[in-house]
């Protein structure tokens, strides 16, 4: 299993803490050897001093948001794979943060366990 081989170093931009919780639930449901930290503003970006395998990125918080929110981001991680969660289905939203540079977009409605593990496993090749 993916969680065994190594520990996953997670970072969750997420100011619900009703998908914060859905998605630590998901990802223990199949990557049980994970690491997650949770900010709910993109001013907590500033104070981390830790690097992340995988960055998980909701595109509306209350200090930032859109592409925005992407791009600023991006900048802060460039080594690592900044994966949008979104709970519009706008595909030109979609388009325009994977042609920024997002890794991969994933709409909340459709998120689950076996989604997460999947987007995790092809970024880890």
């Amino acid at each position: 299993m993916l969680g065994e081989e190594k520990l996953q170093n997670i970072l969750l931009i997420e100011d619900n803490e009703g998908d914060f919780f859905l998605f630590e639930e998901y990802l223990n449901e199949k990557i049980p050897n994970t690491k997650i930290k949770h900010v709910k503003r993109f001013q907590e970006l500033k104070n981390l001093n830790a690097s992340f395998d995988f960055v998980f990125l909701d595109l509306s918080l209350p200090d930032k948001s859109g592409i925005e929110l992407l791009e600023a981001v991006l900048q802060l991680f460039t080594k690592t794979p900044v994966i949008v969660l979104s709970g519009y289905e706008e595909e030109f939203i979609k388009e325009k943060a994977l042609s920024i540079g997002a890794a991969n977009y994933l709409f909340k409605d459709q998120l689950n366990s076996e989604v997460l593990f999947e987007v995790i496993s092809q970024s880890n090749r």
